[in-house]
């Protein structure tokens, strides 16, 4: 009698799933970069010679604004949900190579995402955890492992990107002249290069997770069965 093959479970194609979305994030991210650049250049000439500014291009200028709004709002909603189903795989992939190592619920890894203040670093502890449980399936018994600086470099750029966002969208929201609509929209470009990066380590972290547990996934996968005695 054979015992029961360890099931884990494919990451590889929602892994592409998340990347693909990611940079469809980033490609909204640079359509917003060129709304704040058309902004910027209003503003200026709104503040320099009000009379080279017409109300049809304000007009215009407020529509591509809510437009490239709600295109990056849906791309950020679509990567993140993305990002969770992803993460709850390698979650239970984690958990199968050692399940002792994973120290938050299943419901942390959505509500810590969203509660105040617990979301500045519990869902970094979620990804230090799968990353240690999945190196771990790939060295020796014993051998020494150590959470990743691509995590830590990812996850800062992250709550850059959280402060930057509020700052952002609290300049736009208190914005009552020329010049505070310019200061909100050259906000908004360090907000946008802030999110280029994060999204660029969260691919690098995907695809590096996804690469040690699909490598040992392979490897079991190839074992053959071994008896009970």
């Amino acid at each position: 009698m054979n015992p029961p093959p360890v099931t884990l479970k494919p990451v590889r194609i929602m892994a592409i799933v998340v990347i693909v979305m990611l940079c469809v994030d980033s490609l909204a991210a640079l359509l917003t970069l060129g709304a704040d650049l058309y902004g910027i250049a209003l503003m200026e000439r709104l503040i320099l010679d009000p009379d080279t500014v017409s109300e049809a291009e304000l007009a215009t200028s407020d529509t591509i604004d809510l437009a490239v709004e709600g295109l990056w709002s849906g791309a950020f909603l679509g990567s993140g949900v993305a990002f969770l189903v992803w993460l709850f795989r390698v979650r239970a992939n984690a958990e199968v190579f050692d399940a002792d190592s994973q120290r938050y619920s299943k419901v942390s890894l959505v509500l810590g995402w969203v509660v105040p203040i617990v979301c500045l670093w519990y869902p970094k502890k979620f990804v230090d955890d799968i990353w240690l449980a999945s190196l771990r399936a790939q060295v020796p018994p014993g051998a020494q492992v150590r959470r990743s600086g691509l995590v830590w470099g990812w996850w800062l750029c992250w709550v850059a990107w959280l402060i930057a966002n509020t700052f952002a969208t609290l300049a736009f929201r208190w914005a009552t002249d020329a010049q505070g609509w310019l200061d909100a929209y050259r906000i908004e470009i360090v907000f946008v290069v802030v999110s280029w990066v994060t999204a660029g380590l969260a691919i690098a972290v995907v695809r590096r997770i996804t690469a040690m547990q699909e490598e040992v996934r392979a490897r079991l996968a190839a074992m053959p069965p071994q008896p009970v005695e």
